[in-house]
């Protein structure tokens, strides 16, 4: 296995074994039906996954927020796994900042709308860790 291979296991291991479970919801906007005069008439269910973020952040602060990579006041920060993500399908592409929410059961199911999102620590080619800045919905 290569160093870099090594690193994405590890970081991923490391958040299965000590994170918690987020929801992720991401809205699918393409396949909305619309009627004749533009207005929606039916949605599609949100595309849900689950994964496990370890460290959350709530309340974070200007160093943390920093290290994240967030460059604006969020209320939580949720690390991810890229490479979790990727096994998930859910790439940093997937999640939109407009379209997606962030569900903390733990939290009593509190959903959170994704201000920003950001790769964190590259190595090689590849990034260790997707962020999530959130504010409470």
């Amino acid at each position: 296995m290569s160093t870099q291979a090594s690193a994405l296991e590890e970081v991923r291991r490391t958040r299965e074994r000590n994170g918690t479970p987020i929801t992720i919801q991401i809205l699918d906007e393409a396949g909305v039906t619309k009627d004749n005069y533009g207005n929606i008439i039916a949605r599609p269910s949100p595309v849900t996954k689950t994964i496990k973020s370890y460290p959350i952040r709530f309340d974070p602060t200007d160093k943390q927020l920093e290290k994240a990579g967030i460059r604006t006041k969020v209320d939580v920060i949720f690390w991810l796994s890229t490479k979790r993500a990727d096994q998930l399908s859910l790439s940093f592409k997937d999640i939109d900042t407009v379209r997606a929410v962030v569900i903390h059961p733990v939290k009593d199911g509190v959903e959170y709308r994704i201000k920003q999102k950001q790769n964190i620590g590259q190595y090689g080619d590849k990034f260790l860790y997707i962020t999530l800045g959130c504010l409470r919905s």
